[in-house]
């Protein structure tokens, strides 16, 4: 089956992902236009202003991935819905999939679409990462996306919104509230820099250097990860009653609490 992508528009091309997907799919032969606020994209726009731009470059897409936060996203699926796209696919990269999925079934006409989930930041070599696809409203197009991603060496997961975002609520949100906490302890403990380099551990210094990457990232997109997950709450909740057991067990003077801990633990992760 021939691959039925030949051209590509890029809302938020020139951002992480934006980059890497423009980057990706030129090397794939495929034709990509990129549309941003940024003055080296193909189309210069602000959609949150005007979206007379992108309704005219539309007609001569096949697909349409949108490397936007989730708010943003939702504003153009509303100009999108009163397009009725017809023969066009729509893609969006949201971290969380409940609200953006509901959206794009209730789009009129017969666009289809997929939300997908880089599991991987855009810096990252693309061979053997993750990537979670919902496809809401499959089709031909959508199966020439998931080809193009099995070239890239993909490693693709299929699931539906709901799993989606459970499941991250555990790989993003838990394990991100878990970083930031450890930062924060770091920070309260008050102990010289140099002197925690001097003595770092491995287990510290990884612990260390990962809480800091995720530091260095846009606090905004951490915080939708954190609240607009449907989970999210209860995972926060999980990681609170988490440390507070396990401060208790880590304390007490039995050492055996803390062997059967261990065992309990093994092979969870």
């Amino acid at each position: 089956m021939n691959n039925t992508i030949k051209s590509v528009g890029l809302l938020g091309g020139c951002g992480g992902f934006g980059r890497l997907f423009a980057r990706q799919l030129g090397l794939s032969g495929v034709q990509v236009t990129t549309l941003d606020l940024d003055t080296t994209a193909d189309v210069v726009l602000d959609v949150r202003k005007d979206t007379t731009a992108l309704l005219e470059v539309l007609p001569g897409l096949d697909a349409l991935l949108l490397c936007v936060p989730e708010d943003l996203a939702l504003t153009v699926l509303e100009t999108l819905a009163k397009a009725a796209l017809n023969n066009i696919l729509v893609v969006d990269i949201c971290s969380v999939k409940s609200n953006i999925c509901a959206a794009a079934e209730n789009m009129p006409g017969h666009s289809e679409y997929v939300s997908i989930h880089p599991m991987f930041g855009p810096e990252r070599p693309l061979p053997g990462q993750n990537l979670v696809m919902v496809p809401v409203r499959p089709g031909n197009h959508t199966q020439s996306l998931r080809r193009l991603f099995a070239d890239w060496q993909l490693k693709i997961i299929d699931t539906d919104a709901a799993t989606h975002d459970r499941v991250t609520s555990l790989v993003q949100v838990l394990a991100h509230a878990t970083l930031i906490s450890f930062a924060q302890a770091q920070a309260q403990v008050g102990v010289a820099d140099n002197l925690l380099e001097a003595m770092a551990t491995p287990i510290y210094r990884a612990l260390s250097e990962t809480a800091q990457g995720l530091l260095g990232e846009n606090p905004y997109l951490y915080h939708n990860i954190q609240t607009a997950n449907p989970n999210g709450a209860a995972a926060r909740a999980a990681l609170l009653a988490a440390v507070e057991q396990t401060v208790a067990t880590l304390g007490q003077a039995d050492a055996e609490e803390v062997v059967a801990l261990f065992a309990r633990l093994r092979g969870k992760g």
